[in-house]
């Protein structure tokens, strides 16, 4: 999977052991995708969905926004956006910074398609989330690592599955903050998935300029 490789080898831009600024506590503020991933959810399949908007960074300098097509074999069965990398364990002093892991400064985001019977995993309950029903399943820490999950539901993203028009699908959010901070956003995201080959790009308006005034009697 490159683009999680990517973000488990690239580390975060700040060193030290400095405290987190309160800008980082901050609600998450959204914005359309990019062209380029809106170009990437007009490839998918018709039963693919995609964000209109997500959160973006706003602490800092802005990395790169990434956005990646998750496959089995040869075939699309998701999407994955991201920008800058989690900071989780091994990385020394981890647990000083896990404030970075905040919409301020980084997101790791997923949505999965498939068709039939999905395998939902155990420690899944139902819930409501973003105004779907499904089965919700919290992160169990920061660590990435395969815990008997068989590799495919990564421990460090809070999920959420359910159904719609006969396809399953799965979202997931890497986990940040406390008190159900994680659960609260993944569901503000899933409000914004439309049928991927749906969603465009959103540019604001330009700003209009005032029309000259005439004179009576002259031209313009």
């Amino acid at each position: 999977m490159p683009l999680l490789a990517l973000l488990l080898a690239v580390a975060p831009g700040w060193h030290g052991d400095r405290p987190p600024p309160p800008a980082a506590f901050a609600p998450a503020r959204f914005a359309p995708l990019p062209t380029r991933a809106v170009a990437l959810c007009a490839r998918m399949p018709a039963r693919a969905l995609c964000p209109a908007r997500l959160p973006r960074p706003f602490l800092g300098r802005r990395p790169p926004f990434r956005a990646e097509v998750l496959r089995a074999g040869s075939s699309a069965t998701g999407l994955e956006f991201a920008y800058s990398a989690a900071v989780e364990p091994p990385v020394r002093g981890w647990r000083r910074h896990t404030w970075w892991n905040r919409p301020c400064c980084s997101l790791h985001f997923t949505v999965e398609w498939v068709r039939g019977p999905a395998g939902v995993p155990r420690g899944a309950r139902p819930a409501v989330v973003g105004g779907s029903r499904g089965r919700f399943l919290p992160a169990r820490g920061f660590a990435f690592r395969d815990d008997g999950m068989r590799g495919r539901f990564w421990p460090n993203h809070a999920w959420f599955f359910w159904r719609d028009r006969g396809v399953a699908y799965a979202a997931s959010l890497h986990v940040f903050g406390r008190g159900g901070e994680t659960r609260r956003l993944l569901g503000r995201v899933l409000r914004e998935l439309r049928p991927a080959r749906a969603v465009g790009y959103r540019r604001a308006a330009a700003p209009t300029r005032p029309r000259p005034r005439t004179r009576p009697g002259r031209g313009t």
